[in-house]
């Protein structure tokens, strides 16, 4: 099943609730020994609240 993937995209907001989602994607790309790309994701109303800290480029 798994056989063809070769990246997992995770969005995240880094609640405790997202850490289920989390494990469960980090799981499947061990499985699938694929790369696992984590991206944050933030509401409006957490940039407005100024809890968005600063852009990091990699």
């Amino acid at each position: 099943m798994l056989a063809n993937v070769k990246a997992i995209l995770h969005p995240t907001d880094f609640s405790d609730t997202s850490m289920d989602a989390f494990v469960h994607a980090l799981k499947l790309a061990v499985s699938a020994q694929c790369d696992l790309h984590i991206v944050h994701v933030a509401s409006r109303e957490d940039e407005w609240a100024g809890n968005v800290g600063p852009r990091v480029r990699h």
